[in-house]
């Protein structure tokens, strides 16, 4: 069974570097991608360095933002989350997903990417709410 972890980052940086420190662990590139927002068109970097959710999925670099996370969550299953990872691109955060193998590596690639700073996404978006935000548009 497949895993995907997804993970939300301010900055592409620490991103960044927590996708490197994946690869460096062995988790191949492929199945590790980022994806942030650039001017107005989504940035997915499946090839180059760059609290977590995990559900099951694999990740599409078609065109657009949501058309990612729904290639990522489905069409209805995972609204809630498919919103609130597109909002948070739109807002300026980068995405890391990472397809693992196992529960082990999936194990192994949340302790990753979480020492790199991930937002906590549920206060997040509990914020947005509070500010009017009703879902990814």
């Amino acid at each position: 069974m497949e895993n995907t972890i997804v993970a939300v980052y301010d900055n592409y940086e620490d991103a960044s570097k927590a996708r490197q420190a994946l690869l460096d662990a062995g988790i191949p590139g492929s199945g590790v991608q980022l994806s942030a927002q650039s001017g107005s068109t989504t940035v997915d970097s499946s090839t180059t360095t760059s609290g977590a959710y995990e559900g099951s999925g694999v990740a599409d670099s078609g065109s657009g933002v949501g058309h990612f996370f729904r290639s990522l969550f489905g069409m209805d299953d995972e609204k809630e989350h498919r919103d609130v990872y597109a909002e948070s691109v739109r807002r300026g955060s980068t995405v890391l997903t990472v397809r693992a193998d196992s529960e082990q590596q999936a194990d192994r690639a949340i302790d990753i990417v979480n020492r790199f700073n991930p937002v906590d996404i549920d206060e997040r978006s509990s914020y947005w709410r509070t500010q009017g935000w009703s879902g990814y548009d």
